[in-house]
């Protein structure tokens, strides 16, 4: 995704925007073309929301990137969570 997608989902009688925005591969300065727009662009997505759901990936170790993402939420002062996918990918151990 480099473009964010919004998507309106009712939600108990309550309208939720939901936005499904680029992730960040390297730090803004490094990044040329879309990917820098793209990167401007999550970043104020996170700025406005109210709630930031950063997904990992569970078959890789949390990048810098991720925690990126994580702290500028923190930063913002937004509602966090943290979600997992590929999941059923690891072993038991």
């Amino acid at each position: 995704t480099r473009d964010p997608v919004d998507e309106l989902i009712n939600l108990g009688g309550i309208t939720w925007k939901f936005i499904d925005t680029a992730g960040i591969r390297r730090r803004v300065h490094l990044q040329e073309g879309a990917d820098y727009y793209a990167s401007l662009r999550t970043a104020a997505a996170v700025e406005k929301a109210e709630v930031a759901v950063v997904l990992i990936d569970s078959s890789e170790s949390i990048s810098v990137q991720d925690q990126r993402i994580i702290t500028m939420a923190v930063e913002a002062g937004r509602a966090l969570v943290v979600a997992f996918n590929k999941w059923d990918t690891l072993d038991e151990e």
